[in-house]
């Protein structure tokens, strides 16, 4: 707006000085010289109002504060990471999220870390060594997958537990998912091993949410 109204004060100062010249030339001519020169005045006197109207519009724009510049628009990225997939630990040994519940034993009792997130691919549940995970930032144990398509067919190291239809009719296959590679610095090998070594029992104990149907995979 501000750079309209200067371009405007502009072409008004660029038309007073064309003016100018125009009126110049008919001076020069041996007709009536009074009309061209009351014409002249008349122009002048309008073309200045004009620009101190243009003016007092610019002074009045210039003391108004500036608008704030707009938000960018929210990125699939970023909605993908405000959301959460949560969940709840009971008595140090249940845990529960909204869609199913495993259980650990009683040696795993404050010895483990839980982390669930929720990705584009699905719903991770990844459960490390407490004591490696805080001093390392490593010690993965063992995670739960809960995804709607098969590209889970595609990890490395995998165990289809079967499908789970959730509340509201949507069916995810239960994918358990282990390491690859050492989890663990060599100091703390055999408390890491005696966690690890329970895996398959708690994968055992996985249950349903309530509204929720979970069909095991069936194994020869």
């Amino acid at each position: 707006m501000k750079k309209s109204i200067l371009a405007l004060i502009t072409a008004s100062v660029i038309t007073l000085f064309s003016g100018s010249v125009l009126m110049a030339d008919t001076l020069n001519k041996p007709a009536d010289l009074e009309d061209p020169i009351t014409e002249m005045e008349s122009r002048l006197s309008e073309l200045e109002a004009r620009i101190a109207r243009l003016e007092a519009r610019l002074l009045e724009l210039e003391a108004q504060p500036a608008e704030p510049e707009a938000l960018p628009a929210e990125t699939g990225t970023e909605k993908e990471e405000d959301k959460s997939f949560p969940h709840d630990i009971v008595d140090d040994t249940k845990i529960v999220t909204a869609y199913y519940s495993i259980t650990v034993p009683e040696s795993w009792r404050g010895a483990f870390t839980v982390i669930s997130k929720r990705t584009i691919n699905g719903l991770w549940m990844d459960l490390f060594s407490k004591e490696i995970y805080e001093s390392e930032g490593y010690g993965h144990l063992f995670s739960i997958f809960l995804t709607e398509d098969e590209k889970y067919k595609d990890i490395a190291d995998y165990e289809l537990l079967g499908d789970l239809t959730d509340q509201e009719g949507t069916l995810h296959h239960v994918v358990a998912v282990f390491p690859t590679d050492v989890q663990y610095p060599r100091e703390s090998k055999d408390s890491y091993s005696a966690l690890s070594a329970e895996a398959e029992n708690i994968l055992g104990t996985f249950e349903a949410a309530d509204g929720c149907v979970f069909v095991k995979e069936k194994t020869e």
